[in-house]
């Protein structure tokens, strides 16, 4: 397209590019393929878990059939579960990155839990439950943010404190999506299955996210 401008010397003559339809078009799809390709199949599929961002959402535990162990599992004692994330992830039983210490994270919760059980059934609840709300609340809040560090995830809603506020937030709101969450982001879930009998709950030749000696 050619535009003049009249000036007080003379007239000028400028070209002025202008895309085509086809152009214009072929930028949209371009766009529309870099948003499928985030969105593809391939990328949630991954043997380890993704970067940038979750394999699924908060809210897709619904995904996972409700008779499936890692459903039975989080629903029943999701903190049983979140040891065996933790150990995924090096973390020892009070959720600090330690890979040497990992390996007893899982008996140690175990052990953690089974007297939390046996001293609310001899009446000692009124002090045993607000030690283990505030240690559940600790051990998930440092495991969530220690995940998103490793997969450098970004918090969503509140920054406060690189995310940690956040974190806290929802692992005291719903301790049983965030462990779903969680447990099927660092594996593949439908190529590694969840398993209760071990100290991660993957199988044996699951690939390690750190490594630790395992007894």
């Amino acid at each position: 397209m050619t535009v003049t401008l009249d000036s007080d010397k003379k007239d000028e003559e400028v070209e002025m590019p202008v895309k085509s339809d086809k152009d214009s078009f072929s930028a949209m799809e371009a766009v529309g393929m870099d948003r499928a390709l985030d969105n593809s199949e391939s990328y949630r599929n991954n043997d380890l878990g993704p970067q940038g961002r979750w394999r699924n959402g908060l809210c897709d535990c619904y995904q996972v059939i409700l008779c499936t162990p890692m459903c039975i599992m989080a629903t029943c004692c999701s903190t049983i579960e979140l040891s065996q994330v933790m150990t995924r992830l090096g973390l020892d039983w009070c959720g600090n990155p330690d890979p040497a210490k990992a390996a007893g994270t899982f008996a140690t919760i175990v052990l953690i839990m089974l007297c939390f059980w046996a001293s609310s059934v001899m009446l000692f609840g009124l002090v045993t439950v607000p030690c283990m709300i505030v240690y559940s609340v600790t051990i998930y809040t440092r495991t969530r943010y220690e995940m998103r560090r490793h997969f450098q995830i970004n918090s969503q809603y509140c920054h406060w404190c690189h995310g940690a506020a956040e974190d806290c937030a929802i692992t005291f709101c719903c301790q049983c999506c965030a462990t779903i969450q969680m447990a099927r982001h660092t594996h593949y879930e439908h190529r590694y299955h969840y398993k209760f009998d071990t100290i991660t709950g993957l199988p044996e030749d699951a690939p390690k996210l750190v490594e630790f000696d395992e007894p």
